[in-house]
This record gives structure tokens, sequence and C-alpha cells, in this order.
């Protein structure tokens, strides 16, 4: 497969900001929805889908020679299945107060991993690195990670926020700590799916909104060239 070549920077700028997982390719939205009830959830499930999305994309991009379109998808589900089970086998053995799912104050981040290995992002960057050098695969996957993991970090602080008045935050050690910006009035619908999709989709508006502005900007400056 003949490959393009874009450059390090400009594919994880590409990644980052101009093509955004979620904000513009709408991707990883079960995530989205998901892992963004809470501040700290979004947080690690961000990091942990950056380390998946990396690996994956580095060993593809490393074996393109032997893989087609079909072949690069299937090696990905299977990279990011085997590293996410590898991520919930090292939190159940040194971090089992963090995902106690019968403990409300705990992160039920045990059952949000699996998603990782089957979101789409990570299965269409990992096809998508056949088309693409080494390098450029590694800068749109670092790219998108930390446009995935921003992302998913602004919408579950407004949502956490604006659902409790608060943010909380616990320890490895179960203990909790809660930083309360108000008390009285709260959107309590916003921890529901309804509010994940809701800000989803108010993110992404603004965020194209500013795509567009900049394009007929620089529109407007060619033209008077």
């Amino acid at each position: 497969m003949e490959q393009t070549k874009k450059g390090f920077l400009s594919s994880f700028l590409d990644g980052l900001y101009f093509n955004n997982p979620v904000l513009t390719l709408f991707l990883g939205l079960t995530l989205a929805v998901l892992a963004t009830t809470r501040f700290q959830t979004a947080l690690m499930v961000g990091v942990l889908t950056l380390v998946i999305l990396f690996l994956t994309v580095l060993i593809v991009s490393l074996c393109h020679s032997f893989l087609n379109k079909v072949g690069a998808t299937i090696l990905s589900a299977i990279l990011s299945a085997c590293f996410a089970t590898v991520t919930m086998l090292l939190l159940v053995a040194y971090a089992p107060k963090l995902i106690d799912t019968e403990n409300e104050k705990a992160i039920a981040l045990l059952t949000l991993v699996p998603f990782i290995s089957t979101t789409s992002l990570v299965l269409i960057k990992g096809q998508e690195s056949l088309e693409h050098p080494l390098s450029d695969n590694l800068g749109d996957a670092l790219g998108s990670g930390i446009g995935f993991l921003l992302a998913l970090v602004l919408i579950a602080f407004v949502r956490e926020l604006l659902a409790t008045g608060a943010i909380t935050f616990t320890a490895i050690d179960g203990t909790s700590s809660t930083w309360k910006a108000w008390s009285g009035w709260t959107l309590g619908i916003l921890s529901q799916p309804f509010g994940g999709f809701f800000l989803v989709a108010i993110f992404s508006g603004i965020h194209l909104a500013i795509l567009e502005a900049k394009k007929q900007k620089a529109s407007v400056a060619k033209e008077a060239k």
C-alpha cells in the first residue's frame, strides 16, 4: 500500500486539534458518554486510552508490510484487548479500592477499561496507520490520544460540576476528597447518559465553529492578497 507523508508535527496537530477524535471525528463516543460523569474517571480513562492507542499504532505500523486493512483492524483489536486486560489485572492487583464498584465513593473504572479495546478510535487509527509512515503514525497517535484525553476531561469537569456542584477525587486507598464549588442548585440530569451526549454536542459545536471561523478568515486573507 502506497503511503503518504505529512510529517510528525503536522500529524500531531491534526490529531490533537484539527481532527480531534471526539469533537471533530466523533470517535470513541461511548467512552465520551460513560467516562465523563466524573472528572477523575475521565482523566484516568483518557490516559489509559492514550497509552493503549500509542502502543497499538506503534506495533501495527511496524507490521504494516504484512497487513492489509482487515488484518490491521483485527491486529488492533487483539492488541488493544491485550493491553486493556493487562491494565485491568494491574488495577485489581495494585488499586483494588480505586475500582471497587460497590463503594459509592470509588470509581467504577474496571467497568470502563474493556470499552477502550473496542472503541472506534483505536480500531480506526490502527487501520489508518497502514497509509502513513511510522513517524506520522506516532505523531497522529500521540496527538489524537492527547486530544481525546483533553476532550474527556473538559466535558467531565463541566458535567460533574454542574451535576453535583463539586469535584470529587478518590485516592488509591479508597478515601475521597471533595472540592465543593457551590451548594444548592444542580443539574442532576447531566449525570445521566443524556448529559454526556448533550455536552459532547455543545463542545463539538463550539470547536467546529472555531475551525470554520478560522477557515473563513484564512480564505478572506488569501483573497485580499
